[in-house]
């Protein structure tokens, strides 16, 4: 099942927030980038990609 346009545009801004990058609903290379520096410095697998485990440290799980 794909989750609706909104809802996934919610998700991504979260975690723009979470990471400190503006949040404008779209997971482009400068969201890609922050996401692997924060999980960098959250001691967790540092690909870019928001899985259970970053979803989880970053509290949108």
């Amino acid at each position: 099942m794909v989750a609706p346009e909104g809802d996934e545009e919610s998700r991504i801004k979260a975690i723009q927030r979470a990471v400190g990058v503006k949040p404008d609903g779209h997971y482009g290379p400068v969201t890609q980038a922050a996401v692997t520096l924060w999980q960098a410095a959250n001691h967790l697998h540092a690909d870019g990609i928001v899985g259970p485990a970053t979803a989880r440290a970053m509290g949108i799980a």
